[in-house]
């Protein structure tokens, strides 16, 4: 056998692989790229029903408080000669609220979305607790606070939301957190039913045993938002700003 035919025959000169050899084709290179897509699509998922449910439970008891604050707040001045007004407090808790919407985002910038979260449900559990011994200058300060708390939490939300959706699920799961966000609605109400049901004043004990459980549960979410993961893929790094911080 000539050299020439020697070269051919192993396919060398030809720029094809020696007799025997398996190349991958282009498709099986990206097998696995499209796997790990997929895995971190999953994780990402995931953290985005962590959040969802840390939200339930933080709205849960918020929207229950919210609701009972006026007939909580009468009683107790009916019994202690107090003068607290819950509707002029809830005044004073979305003025501010709404106010404080045009700098949530500079607190994002500097604490980072996950910080910046668990932030705001802490300010949501601070307010609930007031109605343990309630006052008028502690109604009026914590509603402030949690005012500058509900625009960072929501701030906050939004980013993280972005951040653990693709192109193809924004859509799925903004509907997803509404409908988290709207199952808060039965939960507490339901309780305060069958538990007040026929009163027309609410007793110390009745008030101490409500929002005690209640911010327990506001409380839980704080849970929930601090071991909330990292998004896994690049283009969701945005949420981060700092490359100093880790994930906060």
């Amino acid at each position: 056998m000539t050299q020439v035919e020697s070269s051919l025959g192993d396919g060398d000169s030809l720029g094809a692989p020696p007799v025997g050899s398996t190349g991958d084709s282009p498709e099986q290179s990206l097998q696995p790229a499209a796997n790990s897509e997929d895995e971190n699509a999953r994780k990402d998922f995931i953290s985005f029903l962590q959040m969802c449910t840390g939200f339930t439970l933080l709205f849960t008891a918020f929207q229950t408080g919210s609701q009972v604050s006026e007939l909580v707040l009468s009683s107790y001045d009916k019994q202690h000669g107090t003068s607290i007004n819950a509707y002029y407090g809830a005044v004073v808790l979305y003025v501010v609220f709404a106010m404080a919407n045009w700098i949530s985002p500079s607190i994002i910038s500097l604490l980072g979305s996950k910080l910046a979260l668990i932030v705001g449900a802490s300010c949501f559990v601070l307010y609930l607790s007031m109605f343990l011994y309630p006052s008028n200058a502690v109604l009026y300060i914590y509603s402030t606070i949690i005012g500058f708390g509900a625009a960072t939490l929501w701030t906050a939300q939004g980013n993280l939301m972005v951040c653990y959706s693709r192109k193809d699920t924004m859509d799925r799961n903004a509907n997803i957190a509404w409908g988290f966000q709207q199952t808060a609605m039965l939960i507490g109400p339901l309780y305060v039913f069958f538990s007040w049901h026929g009163k027309d004043e609410i007793s110390n004990s009745d008030r101490i045993t409500l929002f005690t459980i209640l911010t327990a549960i506001a409380g839980s979410s704080l849970i929930l938002f601090a071991f909330l993961s990292k998004p896994t893929t690049s283009r969701n790094e945005p949420f981060n700003l700092s490359q100093d911080q880790a994930f906060f």
